[in-house]
């Protein structure tokens, strides 16, 4: 049912700190600043995660740290990660940005930036086609809190 669709993107909006319109311009391994200090943990569902560099072209919510985003993901397809979207290069869209859960520092163009985020279910990336309607939706959960 449409309310239910919009009720939760309404949800996962609301909880968001930043939505923003952009496109991959890059995926990456993560700098050894962003993987954090310390040895990796050994472990069979081993995210790999990866990083990839948006390029913003329009804010929906909140404020950006800049014209580009760094969103860590899981390239694993493991059961523990499979709900995360897998970025590709080239790739557009309305991105839900939630705070990132893997490291709480990523790298752009060799400075550390304070926030990268994450997309941990593939309802946080929707095609640009849906900017209008998120829109709508951001506009309403600014007048609901």
């Amino acid at each position: 049912m449409p309310g239910d669709i919009d009720s939760d993107l309404l949800a996962r909006i609301q909880s968001a700190p930043v939505v923003v319109v952009g496109h991959v311009r890059e995926i990456r391994q993560p700098k050894s600043a962003a993987a954090g200090a310390g040895r990796a943990r050994i472990t069979e569902h081993d995210p790999a995660i990866a990083e990839a560099v948006i390029d913003v072209d329009e804010e929906l919510k909140g404020k950006s740290p800049g014209k580009q985003v760094v969103v860590r993901f899981p390239t694993s397809t493991d059961v523990m990660w499979y709900r995360y979207p897998k970025l590709e290069t080239g790739h557009s869209g309305v991105f839900i940005l939630q705070p990132d859960v893997f490291s709480p520092k990523a790298v752009v163009r060799g400075k550390a930036t304070s926030k990268a985020f994450n997309l941990p279910r593939k309802s946080d990336l929707l095609p640009v086609g849906e900017a209008a309607r998120v829109r709508a939706v951001v506009k309403r959960s600014a007048t609901d809190e």
